[in-house]
């Protein structure tokens, strides 16, 4: 989960006054090189305040992300 809100806010340079994303769940797969991952995520800004699925495969070791959706 921590991987993820760290991608995410990566995607905004950071920036928390634009929008800020709560992961809420988690379910994963474990493969041997990867993490296949489904995640229900809130995400507020000042027009929009909704949540939804996004899935991602994440590495083995936390450090690269690949979002699908």
């Amino acid at each position: 989960m921590t991987t993820m809100q760290k991608f995410l806010y990566q995607q905004v340079n950071n920036d928390s006054t634009k929008v800020k994303y709560q992961v809420n769940k988690v379910y994963y797969f474990e493969t041997k090189e990867i993490y296949l991952c489904e995640f229900n995520v809130r995400v507020v800004s000042q027009k929009l305040d909704t949540t939804g699925t996004m899935t991602a495969d994440i590495s083995k070791d936390f450090l690269t992300v690949k979002r699908k959706s």
